[in-house]
């Protein structure tokens, strides 16, 4: 009898902890979600990865953000698109990214590859701290978007956000994302209180600075490649295996070399 009320008692304290973090979050992003028309100007689009298929086609979500942030981009709301994921083995979410927006007609100088974006916090922790992102806009799915407009500007980004709705057309999965992505505002306000900033990365190497008289643009280019030899899958592999639930360390995924070529407008 003690067992199961302690248990009852636990599984009330866990909903509580969801509902109220799911409030955090709402009121986070309150004003700041708009609709594709309405949206106001910003100098970047960032786009969350999602999944890829073992060929390299994006998921008709991912497909769905990417449309979107390509529409953006030809109404002149946005200047440039960061293409953020993650990237192993078995999949690239960035590579996926960047060659479908290019085949959609993107300018690949208006393209900005993050191979670190691992999850929601730390796409947001990068586009602030790495590319010194100071106001953007949010593109995913609309049940996705409150907790991503909310982790960013807790990290002092001014972002907004647009939603896509048409993977509604696929609701077995819509429906699984909505209930995960409640689920996971608990761990949003668990990451913005006791994750830290992103590794300083060694591979972010040149900055060059063009002149601000002739255009008033400042073109940042920083070299990011990443190393996928066989040696460190094999060695990311295996501590998947070792950890519960085979998440890898981020730490581990943090010492991947990367270098990535960036020209864009500046963020200030």
């Amino acid at each position: 009898m003690r067992w199961s009320s302690f248990m009852a008692g636990l599984g009330i304290a866990g909903l509580a902890a969801v509902a109220g973090s799911v409030r955090f979050v709402r009121a986070r992003a309150a004003g700041h979600i708009y609709a594709e028309a309405d949206v106001p100007a910003a100098p970047v689009a960032l786009v969350l990865g999602a999944k890829v298929f073992p060929d390299g086609t994006p998921s008709p979500f991912l497909t769905a953000r990417l449309d979107l942030a390509k529409r953006l981009y030809d109404a002149g709301r946005v200047e440039a698109i960061i293409a953020s994921g993650d990237n192993n083995a078995e999949y690239d979410e960035p590579a996926a990214m960047r060659e479908y927006l290019i085949d959609a007609g993107v300018p690949e100088s208006k393209l900005i590859i993050d191979t670190a974006g691992f999850d929601t916090y730390e796409s947001c922790v990068r586009a602030a701290q790495v590319f010194k992102v100071s106001r953007l806009i949010m593109v995913t799915q609309s049940y996705h978007l409150p907790r991503a407009v909310a982790t960013c500007r807790a990290l002092g980004v001014d972002a907004m956000g647009v939603g896509d709705d048409s993977a509604r057309q696929h609701p077995r999965s819509w429906r699984r994302g909505v209930v995960r992505d409640q689920l996971a505002c608990l761990k949003t306000v668990i990451d913005l209180r006791a994750r830290p900033g992103p590794v300083p990365e060694p591979a972010i190497t040149a900055v060059e600075t063009t002149s601000r008289q002739t255009n008033m643009e400042a073109t940042s280019t920083l070299d990011l490649r990443t190393d996928s030899g066989s040696k460190k899958t094999a060695q990311r592999r295996k501590v998947c295996s070792q950890k519960p639930g085979g998440e890898p360390s981020r730490l581990l995924r943090r010492r991947n070399s990367v270098q990535t070529q960036i020209v864009m407008n500046s963020f200030d």
